[in-house]
């Protein structure tokens, strides 16, 4: 005697899996098969086969989130399409016959899916410090409904390190930051590789690590994109005018291949890089980059970037720690909750807006996105925060203050031909200038031209 008694999936959900929401809920399809019974008695409970439903319940309170909906049975096979489960969870997918001469239902024995939630799914891509390197002590406990897709392939509760050849990166304390701000459980997947140059993440180039994100992410939509790259890219010595070019490629193929031609990305410039001895050349070509990532910002529409140059706290020479990572990670979130959701205040760097040499010996420069005024930490004039350079080269500064999203420098003589300014130069530098209010210093930039008033 063979009794249908069990549920067998074969779609559907994984337990900790997070769907990314649309208008404030998911959908999604199951299909499975009925199982039966080795040695089923009489005293076996069998499946009446018109009263077989699906439902979503929330495990906490085991309120029942969705209607019983009836699964469509074609001989063993059966499927379902479960809609309107809402932001939230974590959330239980099971199994019921319903009596509906007793109005009792019964449990089915078989597949559930438990710990699902339906919230924001972020890829998170670049890469060593987006992939995780950090070292130190801090503390982050994992909880439900801050889940990653583990390895790439199965869903699991966020749990440092992400994966094997991993440490820390900044995205768990974005993740649960940003699930705090916003109230929406968040899914990471996770697919930063250390040392990657931006040719890898370009199909129409080297692609490999493009190809594999893309697989990862597969059918499922997404919030947005959290990345962190650059370092190969600046070492490599690329133009600022080919970074920008080259990375808006890649955010119009992700855009593309996800379906969504608005995806936000989240961006940081990159940190430092503390070697002992420097070459000037190399310190060029990380100004060129960050001059690059604040560019990108400024012209890709949906392009956000935020600075990591006062992430000072490094595991090694190249690779913040773990406390840096959380700072990161909690103001990458607050920068996402506000663009997002209009949750908080705006959370953006001062940067650059307008430098003019006001006289032969006075350069003004002035910056957006300043909340209160700009500090300079009382920084020595010798190596001020700002360079300026003419035909000549550099343009001594004999004093610099600030005027509250002003810095008015002194300068050592007049210059000659076309000025430019730049700040926080080099692989390490050693003074920055912070918003006073927020505490988020400048975006670095490289060779800002300077208007002349006194050429008028």
């Amino acid at each position: 005697m063979q009794i249908y008694s069990k549920i067998k999936l074969t779609e559907a959900p994984q337990s900790f899996e997070i769907l990314q929401e649309a208008d404030g809920k998911a959908g999604f399809h199951i299909c499975g098969e009925l199982v039966g019974e080795e040695n089923a008695t009489a005293d076996s409970r069998p499946f009446s086969v018109d009263k077989l439903f699906a439902v979503v319940i929330d495990e906490c309170d085991g309120s029942f989130v969705t209607p019983f909906i009836p699964l469509r049975i074609t001989e063993r096979s059966f499927e379902a399409d479960v809609n309107e489960v809402p932001v939230g969870g974590p959330y239980l997918l099971e199994f019921y016959m319903l009596e509906s001469e007793s109005r009792t239902e019964y449990p089915l024995h078989g597949d559930r899916i438990y710990h699902f939630c339906v919230g924001d799914v972020f890829l998170a891509a670049g890469q060593s410090n987006s992939a995780g390197t950090g070292k130190g002590v801090l503390t982050e406990e994992p909880e439900l409904g801050v889940h990653i897709l583990r390895n790439l392939e199965r869903w699991d509760i966020a749990t440092m390190p992400f994966a094997e050849d991993s440490r820390h990166n900044p995205f768990m304390s974005f993740a649960k930051r940003f699930r705090k701000a916003t109230g929406r459980p968040v899914g990471i997947i996770p697919a930063g590789v250390g040392g990657s140059p931006l040719s890898t993440w370009l199909p129409e180039e080297d692609g490999k690590f493009y190809r594999v994100a893309m697989d990862a992410v597969g059918k499922r939509k997404i919030k947005g994109v959290l990345w962190y790259q650059g370092c190969a890219d600046a070492g490599l010595g690329v133009s600022r005018e080919d970074y920008v070019r080259r990375f808006e490629s890649f955010v119009n193929h992700v855009r593309a291949d996800v379906g969504d031609s608005a995806l936000p990305f989240f961006t940081f410039q990159i940190n430092r890089q503390q070697m002992l001895t420097v070459s000037e050349s190399l310190d060029r070509k990380y100004d060129e980059l960050r001059e690059a990532q604040r560019q990108a910002a400024k012209v890709i529409d949906g392009v956000y970037v935020l600075p990591a140059i006062d992430a000072l706290h490094m595991s090694d020479f190249i690779h913040n720690s773990r406390i840096s990572n959380a700072m990161l990670g909690e103001r990458l979130a607050r920068q996402a909750a506000h663009e997002l959701y209009g949750i908080g205040e705006r959370c953006a760097a001062p940067e650059i807006m307008r430098a003019t040499l006001v006289d032969e010996r006075q350069a003004v420069l002035e910056f957006s996105s300043v909340t209160e005024y700009l500090y300079d930490f009382n920084s020595p004039i010798s190596e001020y925060p700002i360079y300026l350079e003419d035909e000549l080269g550099e343009v001594a500064l004999t004093d610099a203050k600030i005027e509250g999203n002003k810095v008015i420098l002194s300068l050592s003589r007049d210059t000659t031909g076309q000025v430019y300014a730049s700040g926080q130069r080099g692989t390490d530098p050693r003074h920055i200038i912070n918003d006073y209010g927020t505490g988020i210093p400048m975006l670095c930039f490289c060779r800002f031209p300077l208007e002349c008033d006194i050429c008028k």
